[in-house]
């Protein structure tokens, strides 16, 4: 609502660096190792099959996270950007735990157990009398169609039960089963970091040094680049990688890419 309520006559958003950013990311590193990958599938309880598909998804998210910040990540001897626990696993956890869980059906929506502990209340309130979606609604402080739209979801995972059977007259809803305790399906990156921890893993370290990459292009380069990036205020796009030079690529934008290479350029000549 908040970009509704700009002026119609403002400048619109600046699109410029996200542009720049995807001309980077054509000749950036393409290949991310996850070396925490088989820990991380043991830690996930196999309760359902389509965990197998959602494991997948969840791998390839975390290989998008790291290869959009690849600036400031680690890469191993063939390359590789390497994906980290707190920074990659744990963003793309924060974003998809939820759906995961109600996916396999072993977590309850937060809106859906809610609703249906109102039905509860309400019926301790009344000895036992069923609820209509108008009750509930005032309970919640909802609207009614927010309501019915929850009590419907509730009534469609067998946690509402609505004892009315004519559908041209109020619900009379009273509650189903029971609400089961929510099943962790995707562990903290704590719990990954100590599977880490009792696993050697060769050459690698998910959050630690790397041996230099075979180019010569130490992690610390990664680190001063993105730390410029995040103070110097106008920046277009995240230094260009070292394994090749965008102007082959006969690019329009050729010259964006160039500007952003002389601004790192002098930056280093600034710090010898």
């Amino acid at each position: 609502m908040a970009a509704l309520a700009v002026e119609a006559g403002e400048a619109g958003a600046n699109f410029e660096p996200w542009h720049a950013l995807q001309i980077w990311l054509e000749s950036a590193e393409h290949r991310v190792s996850i070396p925490y990958a088989k820990i991380l599938a043991d830690l996930i309880p196999p309760v359902a099959v389509r965990l197998r598909r959602d494991f997948g998804a969840l791998l390839n998210l975390i290989r998008a996270h790291a290869l959009l910040h690849q600036a400031s990540r680690e890469k191993d001897a063939e390359g590789r950007v390497i994906a980290t626990i707190e920074q990659d696993y744990a963003a793309v956890r924060e974003l998809v735990v939820d759906l995961v869980g109600e996916g396999v059906e072993v977590t309850v929506p937060a809106a859906v157990r809610e609703t249906v502990e109102a039905v509860k209340r309400l019926r301790e309130g009344s000895r036992g009398e069923p609820v209509t979606v108008a009750e509930l609604a005032r309970k919640l402080e909802l609207d009614r169609s927010t309501v019915s739209r929850r009590a419907r979801s509730a009534k469609d995972r067998g946690y509402l039960r609505d004892l009315e059977d004519n559908p041209r007259k109020p619900s009379r809803l009273v509650p189903g089963d029971d609400l089961p305790n929510d099943l962790q399906i995707l562990p903290t990156p704590d719990d990954v970091r100590a599977g880490v921890k009792g696993c050697a893993l060769p050459g690698t370290r998910p959050n630690g040094p790397q041996e230099p990459h075979r180019n010569g292009q130490y992690s610390i380069d990664a680190y001063k680049a993105c730390n410029r990036a995040r103070v110097q205020e106008g920046i277009k796009c995240p230094p260009p990688p070292s394994g090749g030079e965008p102007g082959q690529a006969n690019n329009p934008r050729d010259d964006i890419i160039e500007e952003v290479r002389n601004l790192f350029a002098s930056d280093n000549v600034e710090g010898a």
